[in-house]
């Protein structure tokens, strides 16, 4: 299967954006999510997946 087409099916699956680095980060996270049986992580934990000697974050719009 196309990832693209992987990714949208999950996307809708778990009912929000999935990020690429998830799958290579948290795979069991988006298992149990998929299953029902965890919670969908927060926008900061998403984040904190990756490594911080690899982040880069730029904010495009108003914090609120």
């Amino acid at each position: 299967m196309p990832f693209p087409v992987f990714h949208e099916a999950l996307e809708k699956a778990v009912g929000r954006p999935v990020w690429t680095h998830e799958f290579g980060l948290n795979l069991d996270g988006l298992k149990r999510e998929m299953l029902g049986a965890a919670p969908a992580p927060t926008f900061e934990e998403i984040v904190a997946l990756v490594p911080v000697e690899h982040r880069i974050i730029i904010h495009t719009g108003e914090h609120q």
